[in-house]
Formats: structure tokens, C-alpha cells, sequence
């Protein structure tokens, strides 16, 4: 069994044009014209970017070059039809992450600049809360649990609706711990949290430069 992976990208205000472009040789059409549809460069840019590090965790740990036919489950949550491999992709501003394993994965990744204080009594226990009133980077702290909850939906498929405030993580610390038979692995990169929840074996966080990582497919490819 293949260690789960979450793949990283961070791009410092912005992926280079050049990756991008170099990046988009490798995008299905469908998935170029889903990026079109999006109003900011931004987001086009997370959405091409999101689907080459599912290509390149599909290659460099599966050995499987392109994508299989994806359908969604109920709530939405995206799987391969044909594959035992899952996935799960987010992206926040101009940071993306993709986690691809043998097992069933949920990720997500935050900035830690986050107009958060509306939405604390809607999403929080009251422990976290808590935390987040007494703690002297209070949005840090609420990005955290943030990224921590939308993991283990998005691991669940049940979507972000499902009761958060119900799942407390108020005594976790970052790094990997348990916490209701499930794995979970939070950090803190360039000003991002990244989560990630797992069942049977604590999550991988590879982190590089996209130039790094279309390098390194490139190789893979030949």
C-alpha cells in the first residue's frame, strides 16, 4: 500500500505564467474550459493547477498517465469510476493541494486571512470558540479548525453543511493526531494551513515549487 500523499503547491501571489503554460500542455480540454469559465485569473490558474497535481500523483505514484473518468457521489464528492485510487483537490487564494492514496482522503487548505468573526457561532463548538477568543492570533486558530472540519467532510462527502460545529477539535494540536478513529495531519506553510484526513495510514505533505513539479512529470512522461 502507497502511503497516502497530499501534493502542495503554493504560489507566492501567483503561479508564474510560464508554469501555466507549461501546465496546460498537460490539461484535458474539458478541464481547460472549466478553468475558462471562472471571472478571476486566479481561479482559472488553482483549476488548471489542481488537475496537473492529480496528474502527477496519478503517474508518479500509480504509474497511471491519464486521468480516469470521474463521476460525483451524492453531495457532490468526485471519484474515479474505473480506479481504487481516491482523491480529494482544494485550493484558497493562490495555494492548491491534491491528496491521492489507496484509502478514502479528504484535504483542505486555507489562507490563515480569513473574515471569520460572523461565522464562529455557525461553525465552531463552543470549546473551539473558546480557543479562538483566548488565543492571541485568534484567526489563525480558527483557520485551523477550519481546514480541520472541511477535511473530514470532504473525506465523508457530506459537504460542509454537515453539523461542524458538532465535530470539535478544540484539544488538537498541529501536526497528526487521532481524533474519532481518523487520521488527521495539519501544518503550517507560507501562511497556509493544509489538512488532511485518513483512516489507516497518516497522510504524506510533499511540498514544491510548481516548476518542480512539471520538471519532474516531464521525466515521468518520457
Amino acid at each position: 500500500m502507497i502511503t497516502p500523499k497530499v501534493c502542495i503547491a503554493i504560489g507566492n501571489g501567483g503561479f508564474r505564467e510560464e508554469d501555466i503554460s507549461a501546465v496546460a500542455q498537460y490539461i484535458s480540454e474539458e478541464r481547460m474550459k472549466r478553468a475558462g469559465r471562472y471571472y478571476q485569473q486566479r481561479d482559472r490558474d488553482n483549476c488548471i493547477v489542481s488537475y496537473f497535481l492529480l496528474r502527477y500523483g496519478l503517474m508518479k505514484y500509480y504509474g497511471i498517465s491519464e486521468v480516469p473518468a470521474v463521476s460525483k457521489e451524492e453531495h457532490g464528492k468526485p471519484y474515479f469510476e474505473d480506479s481504487s485510487v481516491f482523491f480529494n483537490i482544494s485550493h484558497s487564494d493562490t495555494a492548491v493541494c491534491c491528496g491521492i492514496a489507496d484509502e478514502n482522503i479528504g484535504v483542505d487548505i486555507q489562507s490563515r486571512e480569513v473574515n471569520y468573526e460572523n461565522i464562529v457561532k455557525s461553525t465552531m463548538s463552543e470549546a473551539e470558540a473558546a480557543v479562538i477568543s483566548s488565543s492571541p492570533r485568534p484567526n489563525k486558530e480558527f483557520t485551523r479548525f477550519w481546514t480541520l472540519k472541511e477535511s473530514i467532510v470532504k473525506y465523508r462527502g457530506t459537504g460542509i453543511g454537515d453539523n461542524i460545529q458538532d465535530i470539535d477539535f478544540s484539544a488538537s494540536e498541529v501536526g497528526t493526531f487521532l481524533h474519532g478513529g481518523l487520521i488527521f495531519r495539519s501544518e503550517w506553510h507560507e501562511g497556509y494551513c493544509i489538512s488532511a484526513c485518513t483512516e489507516k495510514n497518516e497522510p504524506e505533505f510533499i511540498i514544491r515549487d510548481l516548476s518542480e513539479y512539471i520538471e519532474e512529470f516531464r521525466d515521468l512522461m518520457k
